[in-house]
């Protein structure tokens, strides 16, 4: 029986690390929303139009590269797409939320996805969310498209 146990045991240990890895990357990925909403000037109101005009994805569980976004930037060869969503966060121990995701389409290296369908989120690394903030801001070292 003991051996029973420790399977039962790693099983639910792994489970844990699982939930926390997962809620830890949610929590990322809402402040990132946050900042990218603050540094683009988007209000609650904003959103229908924003979602409205980039258009849905072809599915309901679309590629992360597919999904449609309203604000493209090229920086340094990288192109990120900024996308308002719509966020099923009770997977991740949160809500419904209406949250700014950015998706490098090019170098998937740089996200960090987890979920599907309405629960999808991604979150690009520290260095390029720095590029893409900067880039939002005005950097001349931008190239952008805004699809609204």
């Amino acid at each position: 029986m003991e051996n029973e146990n420790s399977v039962v045991g790693k099983l639910h240990q792994r489970i844990g690390e699982k939930k926390a890895e997962a809620e830890a990357l949610y929590l990322t990925f809402l402040a990132r929303s946050k900042e990218y909403q603050q540094t683009l000037e988007i209000k609650k109101e904003d959103f229908e139009v924003l979602l409205d005009s980039q258009g849905r994805p072809s599915s309901i569980f679309p590629k992360i590269s597919e999904l449609p976004g309203f604000l493209t930037l090229d920086v340094e060869e990288k192109v990120y797409n900024l996308m308002a969503v719509n966020v099923c966060g009770i997977g991740y121990g949160g809500n419904w939320s209406e949250e700014i995701m950015a998706v490098c389409v090019n170098d998937k290296s740089l996200n960090k996805t987890k979920g599907g369908g309405t629960s999808l989120i991604n979150v690009v690394n520290e260095d390029a969310h720095q590029d893409i903030l900067e880039a939002i801001k005005g950097s001349e070292r931008t190239l952008f498209s805004v699809d609204v």
